[in-house]
């Protein structure tokens, strides 16, 4: 039985084994910035009220600048990333969010406040394109599936890790001393990646990378020249932007109406839904590396059939609802679904994405993300206020659909730009053996 339990240890680490430095690198430091983002942003309100006695809405005001700046500054940072350069522009953003995380800390005016809050959106999403960016540049096309099935899960991984960090310290009274400690963490993965990035040298797989970087030069002047809504005419692209906004409606609606639903709806709602969250957040944790098995066996388009019947099903069991094991069930489906299609989704992205355009191309997939983050909120409220519940959940599975649709869609143009390709499992990692014969 223990031998069973290693053999399938070792598969579920295999693949990792065989990145270079510089994905260690990137994982390092997505996890790094994951813990600081979500171990920061939701007690920086308890940290403006209790030090500095601004109200709620005041504090949501500033808290909800960082996410807006993130929004409209994407395909910017996208655009400047890759016009500056990926390995310029990554510790920079790293930079700025330790900054402006410091900054938290001392300053004293509302208004100080405000502009913290939007430099710290900047950074983030400077940060966020330009490491997913450089992650696929730096990664073999075989692999990119499963190392960023990875990148996923230290995400949420650093997402989990970071609030209890960030719990412990400020129970212990050390609301600002929380700010600088995540500051200083971001520091130092700032250092780290500015000196990594300064004395790194091509050798082996990496001299690859530097023939992508002289034949990108050219993309890069005409980037300088065309303006970016020319690449909004790519067909794939906008399938992608569009998959991105349709898939976030659902995780939307856990942070605005279902919260306020099952607490209409159940005597302890808020407790139902407080377990829900705990229950996502560990089966990502605990079965994503397991998925990646799995997603390096199959093909995209299994992949994605069986990401989009889980995430569509999820809402199903949400709509009949009646008793909360039909939550559970539906929470553990859209999780598997989750694990399944968030992978998938940037591999196509970095498939799709012209050579010179990587960060520009993933800015505009995640701006379909943070337009749904914004829109389907209001959606669901409106739809909760002036119609039944449960045209809420529907709404849900007809934008699941749409995803699975627009997916399959992208997938199918992916593989004819590819041609031969497509005859391959695409976009999946070839297993060991095969690599080595």
């Amino acid at each position: 039985m223990q031998q069973k339990i290693l053999q399938k240890s070792k598969k579920v680490f295999q693949p990792f084994k065989q990145f270079n430095k510089m994905i260690y690198l990137l994982l390092a430091a997505h996890f790094l910035a994951s813990m600081a983002r979500f171990g920061t942003i939701p007690f920086i309100a308890v940290f403006l009220h209790n030090a500095h006695g601004y109200s709620a809405s005041e504090a949501a005001v500033i808290i909800a600048l960082s996410p807006l700046a993130s929004m409209l500054f994407g395909i910017p940072s996208g655009w400047m990333s890759d016009r500056i350069g990926l390995k310029k522009m990554y510790p920079v953003s790293l930079l700025i969010i330790a900054i402006s995380l410091s900054l938290y800390g001392l300053a004293q005016s509302y208004i100080l406040f405000c502009l913290i809050a939007t430099l710290s959106g900047i950074g983030f999403a400077i940060s966020n394109v330009s490491n997913k960016a450089l992650f696929v540049t730096n990664i073999e096309e075989h692999q990119r599936t499963v190392a960023l099935s990875w990148h996923y899960w230290v995400f949420n991984f650093g997402g989990a890790v970071g609030p209890l960090i960030a719990i412990y310290l400020v129970n212990a009274g050390e609301s600002a001393f929380s700010l600088h400690f995540f500051a200083s963490l971001m520091f130092f993965t700032f250092l780290g990646s500015f000196l990594l990035f300064r004395n790194s040298k091509a050798s082996g797989d990496e001299r690859k990378k530097q023939e992508k970087t002289e034949s990108t030069e050219f993309a890069k002047k005409r980037l300088n020249k065309q303006p970016v809504f020319v690449l909004f005419k790519n067909k794939a692209l906008l399938l992608m932007a569009s998959s991105y906004f349709f898939i976030f409606f659902l995780p939307a609606q856990l942070d605005a109406t279902i919260p306020i639903y099952l607490d209409d709806k159940f005597t302890d709602g808020i407790q139902l839904f407080g377990n829900l969250l705990i229950l996502n957040t560990v089966l990502i944790i605990v079965g994503q590396p397991f998925i990646s098995i799995l997603l390096r066996k199959l093909n995209s388009t299994s992949v994605i059939t069986i990401g989009s019947m889980a995430f569509t099903a999820s809402p199903a069991f949400f709509l009949i609802g009646d008793t909360p094991l039909y939550w559970y069930i539906g929470i553990v489906l859209m999780t598997i679904g989750e694990m399944f299609i968030a992978p998938t989704m940037e591999t196509l992205t970095a498939a799709i994405a012209k050579k010179g355009y990587e960060a520009t191309y993933f800015s505009v997939v995640m701006m379909g993300g943070n337009l749904s983050f914004v829109a389907a909120p209001l959606i669901g409220g409106v739809i909760l206020d002036y119609l039944p519940a449960p045209f809420l959940f529907i709404a849900s599975i007809v934008t699941c659909l749409a995803t699975g649709l627009f997916l399959l869609l992208t997938d199918m143009s992916t593989k004819k730009q590819h041609g031969r390709r497509a005859n391959t499992p695409s976009l999946v990692i070839k297993a060991t053996s095969q690599k080595k014969m």
